[in-house]
């Protein structure tokens, strides 16, 4: 799915802690406030759907993305759905 460009203002002490976060991660501030953004998404979800979409792939992931029946969680590691 392709991305679209938004703007977010976040405080200097907030942004100074993403860059830090990132920086830990070996990843992109962008990358870390689009999962955030992912996460907040689904948190109105309904017990019957699941938390992970399937082709979700979390910042972190290991290079071999989960199959159909599994989907990342936070840290890169893979949770079996179902």
């Amino acid at each position: 799915m392709p991305l679209k460009r938004i703007t977010v203002a976040v405080e200097a002490d907030d942004l100074a802690l993403l860059r830090a976060a990132a920086a830990r991660e070996k990843t992109t501030v962008a990358a870390l406030v689009r999962e955030a953004i992912h996460f907040a998404a689904l948190s109105g979800r309904t017990r019957d759907e699941p938390f992970f979409s399937a082709t979700y792939t979390s910042v972190g992931a290991a290079a071999d993305a989960p199959g159909p029946d599994q989907s990342a969680v936070p840290g890169g590691t893979t949770h079996r759905v179902g």
